[in-house]
């Protein structure tokens, strides 16, 4: 079926070698085969996309060496837990990451003054990896997100990188994190 056909036509050592313990090629794939609705050719292009963002990021290197994410942004780690509370809180009833995001808590307008929106992202993409190396060990495909909102309002609409970040938040998420 298809995704015996998306598994045969990517790079599978490639792909072996990027996955966290507990993922696994079928799953990978199967991931990108959901969210392209079935279609491999597009399924594989997304997969092509990832390998080659992960090749040039290493995105996977730098969490494994436990690298001080904070440091990217350029600020300590008190300073990203004010202005971008988000963390993995532990594993909810199923055994999968759980993941809290306190979105109206967020100073994004001072995380913004402080940093940079590419560092931010790239932040963000290397969070990513922290859960999905929590996922592959609890040999999970999926985790959980508590989006909190609470707070969410004026202060945050007035910051003028909230909905492009947001946006680039949401495009890189459905094309590194499918499904």
């Amino acid at each position: 079926g298809p995704l015996r056909d998306l598994v045969h036509a990517c790079d599978a050592p490639l792909v072996e070698a990027q996955l966290w313990p507990g993922d696994s090629l079928i799953a990978y794939c199967g991931r990108f085969l959901s969210q392209c609705h079935g279609d491999v050719a597009a399924a594989l292009r997304g997969v092509e996309r990832d390998l080659e963002w992960r090749k040039w990021k290493g995105p996977k290197d730098i969490v494994a060496r436990g690298d001080d994410l904070a440091r990217i942004l350029g600020l300590s780690a008190g300073d990203v837990k004010r202005c971008l509370p988000l963390w993995v809180q532990g594993g909810d009833a199923a055994g999968r990451p759980f993941v809290v995001w306190q979105l109206g808590r967020s100073d994004l307008g001072r995380l913004f003054a402080k940093t940079t929106r590419p560092r931010v992202e790239w932040y963000m993409a290397l969070h990513g990896e922290v859960v999905a190396r929590a996922c592959g060990a609890a040999k999970a495909e999926a985790w959980s997100l508590l989006l909190d909102l609470r707070g969410l309002g004026w202060r945050h609409a007035c910051c003028r990188h909230l909905v492009p970040w947001l946006a680039d938040v949401y495009d890189r998420e459905r094309h590194h994190n499918p499904e």
